[in-house]
């Protein structure tokens, strides 16, 4: 018997209604939108690709066209960076070393004249000083203290500022590192980087300075005019500074100086009268030169003079009254110059004097009296004068 019923299995038709249809129209709109999309991207990039291929071409074309210029043994060709502006030249020189960037002063004339200006000098310190840890505290301390002890000159990282530099560069320096600075002292310079060196007169401009004391055979002369730019300067103290030369008259412009030591500096020539305009000198050393002549009256103008020593020169001609006026004077040192005539017995005014010394000069006739009458005087060293006489005891007399 056949069996005409359907199979279970078997799956009617699927019906086809207007809604199907309609969503198999919009799927095939918007993949054909898709395709349009995809299509016009795709002819971007082939028209960019075109775009570069033309201009590596043309790079290509002026690449070979350049070298075959350079190939011309005719024809010389040189890196020009001097080509550059002024103030661009200057910003690349100001990154590098200065210690290797002012080697290389003499390579031509623009470098020459970029490294000497103030803008480079300005912008190096910066960079110079805030790449070195030592610069940098220094500078810290100088804001704080507002004072900086040197025991070593040319090894310390700032002595080595004011070494083989310009002095553009020295001022900068000065200027960024301690332009507040009330107190410099010097004591001791290495002469292996330091010998025959000037005083670098950018110390002149440390206007707040007040006392400068720089003690160093390893600096030479002549004495800088412009520390006398210092008008607040009080010590001045230079030792053993071979400064070879007349005693600057320049000092006297610094009306506020309170000590003045120039102790065995090479001066020659005479003591000038403009040194009795200081009036507020309280100590004043001029021993151990080659200072000849007179001593001048002038110097009985300095009336808060507590110390003179003029010892170990070569002063001639009579001890002059006027210094009977110092009577705030507590120490006179005369001896191992060629003083002559007698010791005026005016010096009985000085009833401060503790230490009176006239050893080794040409001195004569007797001692005066009120010598003995001076309450303070401890010490009175009038030997190696084979004039002079004595008819009263006194105590600190050495003859």
């Amino acid at each position: 018997m056949h069996n005409d019923s359907p199979s279970p299995s078997a799956q009617p038709p699927p019906v086809i209604t207007l809604e199907s249809i309609y969503h198999l129209l919009v799927n095939l709109q918007s993949r054909f939108d898709s395709h349009l999309v995809s299509q016009s991207v795709l002819s971007n990039k082939v028209e960019c690709i075109q775009n570069d291929l033309s201009a590596v071409r043309e790079t290509l074309l002026h690449t070979h066209n350049s070298v075959v210029k350079l190939c011309n043994p005719a024809t010389k060709y040189y890196t020009r960076i001097t080509d550059l502006p002024l103030e661009l030249l200057t910003l690349v020189l100001s990154w590098l070393d200065p210690d290797v960037v002012f080697k290389y002063r003499r390579v031509c004339k623009a470098f020459d004249a970029t490294l000497m200006t103030n803008q480079f000098s300005v912008l190096a310190v910066r960079r110079y000083v805030a790449s070195d840890e030592d610069h940098a505290e220094v500078r810290r301390e100088c804001e704080e203290d507002k004072t900086l002890e040197l025991f070593g000159w040319g090894t310390h990282n700032i002595g080595k500022l004011f070494i083989g530099f310009p002095k553009q560069f020295q001022e900068a320096a000065v200027d960024y590192l301690f332009p507040d600075l009330e107190s410099l002292e010097i004591r001791f310079t290495s002469h292996n980087f330091c010998k025959n060196n000037s005083i670098p007169t950018a110390f002149g401009r440390l206007h707040q300075l007040k006392a400068l004391i720089i003690e160093s055979s390893g600096f030479v002369g002549p004495f800088p005019k412009e520390l006398c730019n210092s008008t607040q300067l009080e010590i001045l103290n230079l030792s053993d500074v071979p400064l070879n030369q007349q005693l600057p008259v320049a000092i006297t412009r610094i009306k506020v100086l309170e000590s003045l030591t120039l102790l065995n500096c090479g001066l020659h020539g005479s003591i000038p009268a403009a040194i009795g305009c200081l009036i507020n000198l309280r100590h004043l050393s001029l021993a151990r030169n080659n200072l000849m002549g007179n001593i001048p009256t002038e110097l009985g103008n300095l009336q808060n003079l507590l110390y003179l020593a003029l010892e170990s020169n070569k002063l001639s001609g009579r001890i002059p009254q006027a210094l009977c006026k110092l009577e705030k004077l507590e120490r006179l040192c005369l001896e191992h110059n060629h003083l002559t005539g007698v010791i005026p017995k005016e010096f009985g005014n000085c009833r401060k004097l503790e230490y009176l010394k006239m050893k080794n000069n040409e001195l004569d006739g007797p001692i005066p009296i009120e010598l003995g009458s001076l309450p303070l005087l401890r010490i009175c060293d009038l030997s190696e004068n084979h004039g002079l006489t004595c008819d009263f005891a006194m105590h600190s007399l050495k003859l």
